[in-house]
Formats: C-alpha cells, sequence, structure tokens
C-alpha cells in the first residue's frame, strides 16, 4: 500500500512539474513577448520592420512606378517618441554629410539590388547638422536618389521593394572607442554600433516598379 501510495505521488508531481513547463513555455512564446531591441543587419536581403532608441521611422515613396533611369523619390519622417530629448546627427539627410540611413532597394527575389543614399565619394563637409527634438517632436525630408545597381549602370525596368533603414549615426554620431554605445539585444559589438552604421530601425519593403520610358 504504502509502495503503491507513493508510486501515485511521484506520477502527481511529474504531472505538475510537466504542465508548469508548458505554461512557462507558452508565455514565453506569446505573441506579447517583445522582439529583441535590434537584428543583426545582413544587408543583402530585407529586414523585419521595427524601432528603437525612442525613435519611430517611416518612409513613403512618391508613386507605385518610376522611369528607368530617372530618380526615385519619398519622404523619410523620424518621429521622437522616448523621454526626455534627444540629440540627432543630420536628420534631413545632407549629401555633403554622413548619411545616418540608406534607402535600400530589393529585386523581387529579394536580393539586393541597389543602395540610393549610398557615399559615392567626393567632397565631404566637416561635422554636420545637429538638432535636438523632445517628445512628440518630428522631422522630415525629401529623400531623391538614383537607382544605380549595386555594380554599373541603372537598374532595368522590372519589380521592386524599397526599404529605409537607419543608422545609430544618427544618435550617437562616431562614438569614441572603448565607450558602451551598444543596448543590450542590439546585435553589435560597441566598435560596430560606435561607427555609426549599426541599423536601429527599418520601415516595411514597400512595392514599386521601374518601367521603361
Amino acid at each position: 500500500m504504502r509502495t503503491r501510495l507513493l508510486f501515485v505521488l511521484m506520477l502527481t508531481a511529474v504531472a505538475v512539474c510537466a504542465m508548469a513547463a508548458e505554461n512557462k513555455a507558452e508565455v514565453n512564446g506569446s505573441p506579447t513577448t517583445p522582439p529583441p531591441v535590434n537584428q543583426k543587419d545582413p544587408e543583402i536581403k530585407p529586414l523585419k520592420p521595427f524601432n528603437s532608441q525612442g525613435l519611430e521611422l517611416t518612409f513613403a515613396l512618391d508613386g507605385t512606378q518610376f522611369a528607368a533611369g530617372e530618380p526615385i523619390q519619398g519622404r523619410v519622417t523620424l518621429e521622437f517618441v522616448g523621454n526626455g530629448s534627444l540629440e540627432l546627427h543630420n536628420p534631413f539627410f545632407h549629401a555633403l554629410q554622413t548619411r545616418p540611413g540608406d534607402l535600400r532597394v530589393f529585386d523581387k527575389t529579394g536580393k539586393l539590388a541597389s543602395k540610393l543614399l549610398e557615399d559615392r565619394g567626393g567632397s565631404m563637409v566637416v561635422g554636420d547638422e545637429e538638432i535636438w527634438v523632445r517628445n512628440g517632436d518630428s522631422v522630415g525630408t525629401r529623400i531623391i536618389g538614383m537607382p544605380f545597381r549595386l555594380g554599373t549602370g541603372s537598374l532595368p525596368p522590372g519589380e521592386y521593394t524599397a526599404q529605409f533603414v537607419l543608422f545609430s549615426y544618427v544618435v550617437h554620431g562616431i562614438a569614441p572607442a572603448g565607450i558602451d554605445r551598444c543596448p543590450p539585444g542590439c546585435g553589435y559589438t560597441n566598435e560596430e554600433f560606435g561607427a555609426g552604421k549599426a541599423v536601429i530601425a527599418a520601415t516595411k519593403p514597400i512595392p514599386f516598379k521601374i518601367v521603361r520610358k
């Protein structure tokens, strides 16, 4: 009798532990679990849309199709939804200063085809424009970029998607070596984050077409 009672108690304990583990797994895997602060930037494919650092990034194209060989145009907006205030570096994306973001274009297979705001060399202004924003403030600017291939020439007619990505440069500029600038879970080393090229926000990819003139 005692042996049978001990056996029943052991089975009950195992069942309770299993239920607890299952419940814990359901909680950890629930949709309310916040995503990581950042994703490591593969660059060669679109990122999942996300925001961080108290900034909400939005981007809209001027249309759904553009003529081959003509610039792609749109508008980017940064809204500060964090507490206190935040200093932004070159939030208007002036071409002669370090641009804290890029408009990436991917072909219909999801392969990176062009980086419209990539620095292609030439004259640069020393330093950059800096402004302070408070909770609820937003800044925006028009973006115009030529859809050059990563190799040579313009992108051919076809179906594409555009995704705007924001770099850590916009909130920190270039951080001095050794300073911890990377928030927990950002997916970068302090050196990468401090160099200003860590992606801190990405918009939802927007479909568009390049058509013949």
